[in-house]
């Protein structure tokens, strides 16, 4: 008997159980696989139930069995789970029951092994074409939800190991602009205090500034954060971090709203959010504000993850020649992280998405 990670034409025999090749031989060996498990009985009280199960496959005259099913049943009956298994159980207890469960061989010309040759074929390429049309972007967690949003039923372990084949890596690299300078206006209290759950969109927003090195040229980026999606409300970026950034990326995202009471904005204790002009603008708007604790950047963790994402998507991943040129890269950066980019926690959808979604129940 092969092992468990032996090479089926490229496919590793883990792979087609992965992929639900089973069959229960009933007694006739005429065309057997070559690939097969034999196994006999041994006593145990685990191993009747499942030798029971076995049987009553045969009785019925069924030939397939789906490897989720089986996994589950393996799992009822009490199989732990070990590294060298098959579907939940060691190949030295499979030895033991009275029952053939075989692997589809290719030499058979067999059309389930085709069908699934071609599944696999069909993976591969939608994996590479999300991989490559989201400029390596994403990881295979993402790549995996939105292969089910395209409809197929893949694990994400699966997912993994095809890209890993196919050489397919994202990078991630993270570095942070640091805009504290003391206490030089008024401190605000740490209401959100970690809490970045909302259960509706404008419920809590989250603002920052990161520093972004073009050449020799530094740009300062400030964004508007929703985090009850992570969309981007509204940003501004500038050569210098100043307060008519702020105030224009202020500006920009109460212009979308009539009403805006009851809405937190949380930010670090940078200078720009002590400044008596960016308080009061709150203050008209009805908004209450809120600042993380004194050097603690995982107090503002939304806007940071942001930074980090952005960076190692856009940044890091092109080569930008001029300031401009990157601040035109940005503009389509958002519109693509707001409108096409899926998070896994909002059930694979982009914030947009989500919020429509939210809106229409």
């Amino acid at each position: 008997m092969r092992g468990e990670e032996d090479d089926v034409y490229g496919l590793s025999l883990s792979y087609l159980i992965e992929r639900s090749i089973f069959c229960v031989d009933n007694n006739d060996n005429e065309g057997s696989p070559e690939i097969s498990v034999v196994v006999e009985r041994r006593g145990k009280k685990e191993d009747n139930k499942l030798l029971d199960y076995f049987n009553g496959l045969r009785n019925r005259g069924t030939k397939w069995v789906e490897a989720d099913r089986l996994r589950s049943r393996v799992r009822d009956f009490g199989f732990k789970n070990k590294k060298d298994n098959i579907i939940g159980l060691q190949i030295a207890d499979l030895i033991a029951y009275p029952v053939t469960i075989h692997l589809l061989h290719p030499e058979r010309n067999n059309p389930f092994y085709e069908a699934v040759k071609h599944n696999i074929i069909r993976e591969k390429e939608n994996i590479k074409s999300i991989f490559h049309e989201h400029k390596g972007r994403y990881g295979y967690r993402r790549v995996t939800a939105e292969m089910r949003n395209r409809g197929f039923i893949i694990n994400h372990k699966t997912v993994q190991r095809l890209m890993d084949t196919m050489s397919l890596k994202c990078q991630m690299r993270k570095v942070r602009y640091r805009s504290y300078k003391g206490e030089v206006g008024k401190i605000a209290p740490n209401i959100i205090n970690r809490d970045f759950v909302a259960t509706a969109p404008n419920q809590k927003w989250a603002t920052d500034v990161t520093q972004i090195n073009i050449g020799t040229t530094k740009l300062y980026l400030s964004p508007m954060l929703d985090m009850f999606n992570g969309e981007i409300i509204s940003y501004n970026i500038s050569k210098s971090p100043n307060l008519e950034q702020i105030y224009d990326m202020l500006d920009k995202a109460f212009a979308k709203y009539d009403n805006l009471d009851g809405l937190i904005i949380h930010s670090d204790q940078g200078w720009q959010y002590q400044h008596f002009g960016y308080r009061q603008r709150l203050k008209e708007h009805r908004i209450t504000q809120s600042m993380s604790r004194k050097g603690n950047c995982l107090d503002n963790a939304m806007a940071e993850n942001f930074f980090g994402i952005m960076k190692s998507e856009l940044l890091y991943a092109e080569k930008f020649d001029s300031p401009e040129a990157f601040i035109k890269a940005l503009e389509e950066y958002i519109e693509y992280y707001n409108n096409i980019r899926i998070k896994s926690r909002l059930k694979g959808k982009s914030p947009v998405q989500y919020r429509t979604l939210s809106m229409i129940g």
